[in-house]
């Protein structure tokens, strides 16, 4: 399609399927151009396109979808690499999450916000919800500590 250039991929960019974006790399060089094909306003230049790389509809379906896919995955590289730069998000190691839980399990003063979050965690999950030990469940609501809670949690 495009003179001295060899076929490289092709996509669709719309919903409509309605648009498709190919790509050419320069025979003598590394540098890639888009060739965009407007189906509905060129019909006959879609079909060479089509028969001279002997591509499906099929095959043109899978390649948007891992263009998309791929994009995708940029998008929240991006996303992730501006969140640490702008310190929103830290990334911890296990070693060091591991010292915060180890810090706030055994911390005197027990922070009743955390400690409520916790509970109310716990009896979401199923095996506590659908329990009939009504003792245990008074048990695990009256505990005072982190600790405590956690103990009482492998009771059930």
């Amino acid at each position: 399609m495009i003179d001295n250039h060899t076929f490289v991929d092709a996509y669709f960019t719309n919903n409509d399927r309605t648009h498709l974006k190919t790509l050419w790399k320069e025979n003598d060089g590394n540098t890639i151009r888009p060739y965009f094909i407007n189906i509905e306003e060129d019909p006959d230049v879609y079909k060479k396109f089509m028969d001279m790389q002997k591509i499906t509809v099929d095959e043109l379906d899978e390649r948007t979808f891992q263009s998309i896919k791929s994009q995708r995955k940029q998008y929240e590289d991006l996303v992730w690499d501006i969140a640490k730069r702008e310190e929103l998000i830290t990334e911890k190691s296990k070693t060091e999450l591991w010292d915060i839980f180890a810090e706030i399990l055994f911390e005197q003063g027990t922070d009743n916000e955390l400690l409520f979050k916790l509970k109310l965690m716990m009896f979401e999950k199923d095996h506590v919800k659908n329990s009939e030990d009504r003792a245990l469940k008074g048990k695990l609501r009256k505990a005072k500590t982190l600790v405590e809670v956690i103990a009482v949690y492998n009771e059930f």
